[in-house]
């Protein structure tokens, strides 16, 4: 019989089962913990030792991996006599005579984690209910901004006409910008299902939205000669897309490239390239409220497009040099 006695002076538990589901060896931490002694329970058939054991999870997993030899992992919540619960994480090693199994307590850390799991949550939804509160009367300003402009257009003075216009496009951002936090809570984009598509006709599209943008800035974009098929998110793809295209137009000048840079058996690298009067590039401009060299920037376009490629498990990188700004992404790890 093996001496398990080195177990003894661990801070966390240890126990030996054999393959008859009896217990060899508990360390003293784990005795402490149970309030038992080693001969109370030494040579005893678990389910005898603790009644209904045999009912649970972790009894069951404990005697798969006797009969598989494989390693497990999992948690467990153990409630005492006395009305303590506590949360262990168990792994189960198979050795020669049965299984070895160490418990770590993490009942803080994980109810640290539920904590900030439903708190994440709670601002999603607080920020899901704000954002329908504010866009109603922003829309309404805007209406009624444009209203204004259209039917009293021979009867304002031009200054006050400029104003109306500027409260205008002002409510136009301000919707924009509840519309970026939404996407950026994650409130969106739950509950998707990937389909094939062609990138490039999606790109397209996207910038025919914006054509009159592109139009006064005089910025030409250069497309790919043939399209390509991805398995991706849709809707996502379009938010992603749009949100680097509006960037170019806030900050770019001359031309946009779209590129598609193939990579062996990974994902495809898709590639967006724009001139830009900038001397340098902030290094965390994919985190929010982080602006570009325009001050007319939201500072949340490029985190909702780091968000939308993080959706897909892709990568989102940027490069600069000669005042050429490139962002780079992936839509996963493989191609489709």
């Amino acid at each position: 019989m093996s001496d398990f006695s080195i177990f003894n002076d661990l801070t966390f538990g240890v126990q030996v089962i054999d393959r008859s589901m009896r217990y060899v060896y508990l360390n003293k931490f784990l005795l402490k913990e149970i309030d038992k002694t080693l001969n109370e329970l030494q040579g005893v058939l678990m389910e005898e030792a603790f009644p209904d054991f045999d009912n649970t999870e972790v009894y069951r997993e404990i005697k798969e991996s006797l009969e598989s030899s494989q390693y497990k992992k999992i948690l467990n919540e153990f409630n005492f006599p006395d009305g303590k619960q506590t949360i262990y994480q168990l792994e189960i090693h198979p050795i020669e005579d049965g299984v070895i199994v160490f418990s770590h307590d993490i009942t803080d850390s994980q109810k640290g984690e539920n904590y900030l799991r439903e708190t994440i949550k709670q601002l999603e939804l607080f920020i899901h209910y704000v954002a329908h509160d504010l866009k109603s009367p922003v829309k309404r300003i805007g209406m009624l901004a444009e209203n204004l402009s259209l039917d009293f257009k021979d009867d304002l003075p031009k200054q006050a006409l400029k104003i109306v216009d500027y409260i205008g496009s002002q409510s136009r951002q301000l919707n924009q910008i509840i519309d970026n936090f939404v996407y950026l809570s994650g409130v969106k984009g739950k509950d998707l299902k990937k389909e094939r598509f062609d990138i490039v006709v999606l790109a397209k599209a996207v910038a025919v939205g914006l054509a009159s943008q592109f139009e006064e800035k005089k910025i030409e974009i250069n497309w790919p000669e043939n399209g390509y098929t991805v398995k991706a998110y849709a809707n996502l793809t379009q938010i992603l897309l749009r949100n680097l295209f509006e960037n170019v137009i806030l900050h770019g000048q001359h031309n946009m490239d779209f590129l598609i840079i193939e990579n062996k058996n990974e994902s495809p690298i898709f590639c967006i390239v724009n001139s830009v009067e900038a001397d340098t590039i902030n290094e965390n401009i994919f985190e929010p409220f982080v602006k570009g060299p325009s001050s007319r920037s939201t500072g949340l376009g490029l985190a909702i497009s780091k968000k939308a490629v993080e959706r897909h498990n892709g990568k989102i990188w940027h490069d600069f040099t000669k005042n050429h700004f490139k962002v780079y992404f992936t839509l996963g790890r493989s191609k489709p």
